[in-house]
């Protein structure tokens, strides 16, 4: 009907999407009109900038819908009004900073900037409850009724954040895939809002996938990565990892792992010592979780690190730092004698430099360079530490075997006699006829 038409010769189009598209109480009936608006909002294209405009106006009053299924399909629809989007010339300075040219970008911009304050208002009247309080029990039984395929139909602010935070991951994920520049003017917004959603507790599975998805591309995407962008991106990973919800700091670890990658060529040194150093500080995180992936996301720094002399001697001193904190020594306690009060504290301290070794042993997976030896042999000797540094240094010395294996013939030179005795104890298993 309006396939290859001047949209001028359908606007009783246009008008019979626009009239209530959201007005009927039917699930089915509201779904069934969003799809019928999807293709026609594709053939208009940038044409058809009134109907976007109109389609952007009615769905912010409804982005928390209580349905799922219509979130899904809103979601949807807003991903193609969005992409209608204009980007500016790939050589012009203002790509990552502006929104794109044309008529429906102002009102684009207009509509996400609504959903973040309304995100930003109901976060402010929920807490974060990351210990299972009375907000924390009702977004759990709302997760789990939509992990059911149940809908919630609950009015209360935590039932409405829930739902507005699902359909802002799914048009989030969408614009990150496809370029969007309307992510660019709310970029710090943007971002403190994706981490914001691991503060729900017992999200739903839906929400977790989305969650880690964003998470993950927007560590690539420009407007969060440009050179004139960055800092603003290191304050607000700065600001989310002081956060008291442990699931945000290691979401945002998360992204730091992707964000190291992401901006080898484009992060100044004052800007990589300062993701080291945001990595380095979680080490000594409270929560185990964390400081596993506070780990990982030193290991990447530390390899890309090794690309030049500046960088090796950096990861010398790290290799240096990390062993004087893995020989921290723990409080003994005597029999009958209660738990002295420091050595959860000592422990913790401790994990953090047997972490930092298997960080720097886990950045050469197929090399041993010659600060590598006395670090690996420092890690064998925790193998009788108490939990959770026993656990780690088995993995540790189990991923050293597993990327070293094949060449040991010829790493094994690197290490003195007596080490080598001690790692082929602990490498090779005992043979029945020896």
């Amino acid at each position: 009907v309006v396939a290859d038409r001047d949209p001028r010769r359908s606007l009783w189009a246009r008008d019979l999407l626009l009239a209530g598209l959201f007005a009927d109480p039917s699930t089915v009936t509201i779904t069934k009109r969003i799809r019928l608006a999807k293709p026609v909002i594709a053939q208009f294209s940038w044409r058809g900038a009134e109907l976007a405009n109109g389609i952007l106006q009615q769905a912010s009053e409804v982005l928390a819908h209580p349905y799922k299924a219509v979130r899904e399909e809103l979601s949807t629809m807003v991903s193609y009004v969005m992409s209608n989007a204009r980007s500016p010339p790939r050589n012009a300075k203002t790509n990552f900073i502006q929104p794109g040219v044309g008529t429906a970008d102002a009102p684009m911009v207009e509509f996400y900037d609504r959903m973040l304050a309304r995100l930003e208002e109901l976060g402010a009247q929920v807490p974060a409850d990351d210990g299972g309080g009375a907000a924390g029990a009702a977004t759990a039984t709302a997760s789990a009724a939509d992990d059911a395929g149940v809908d919630s139909t609950a009015t209360d602010a935590p039932a409405e954040l829930r739902r507005l935070r699902d359909t802002f991951l799914r048009i989030t994920v969408s614009l990150l895939y496809t370029h969007s520049p309307v992510l660019a003017p709310h970029a710090a917004r943007v971002l403190a809002q994706i981490f914001a959603v691991q503060t729900d507790r017992d999200p739903s599975k839906d929400v977790q996938t989305l969650g880690k998805r964003s998470t993950t591309w927007a560590a690539h995407a420009g407007c969060f990565t440009a050179k004139e962008n960055l800092a603003g991106t290191l304050e607000v990973l700065r600001a989310s990892l002081a956060s008291e919800n442990w699931r945000v700091r290691g979401q945002v670890l998360l992204f730091l792992e992707e964000l190291a990658l992401a901006t080898l060529f484009v992060a100044a040194p004052e800007q990589r010592a300062q993701l080291t150093d945001m990595a380095l500080d979680r080490l000594r995180d409270p929560q185990p979780e964390v400081r596993l992936a506070a780990q990982r996301a030193l290991s990447s720094l530390v390899q890309l690190a090794a690309r030049d002399e500046t960088g090796t001697a950096r990861i010398r001193q790290l290799a240096d730092d990390a062993m004087k904190l893995a020989r921290t020594k723990l409080p003994k306690r005597k029999a009958g004698e209660p738990e002295p009060a420091s050595l959860a504290k000592k422990i913790r301290v401790r994990h953090a430099g047997v972490l930092a070794l298997g960080a720097v042993m886990r950045a050469f997976p197929y090399d041993v360079p010659s600060f590598m030896p006395p670090l690996v042999v420092q890690m064998a000797g925790h193998q009788n530490d108490p939990a959770p540094i026993k656990e780690t240094v088995q993995r540790a010395m189990a991923e050293f075997w597993r990327t070293h294996r094949d060449m040991w013939h010829v790493h094994r030179d690197a290490f003195d006699p007596d080490d080598l005795a001690l790692l082929t104890d602990l490498f090779v298993s005992p043979s029945y006829y020896a």
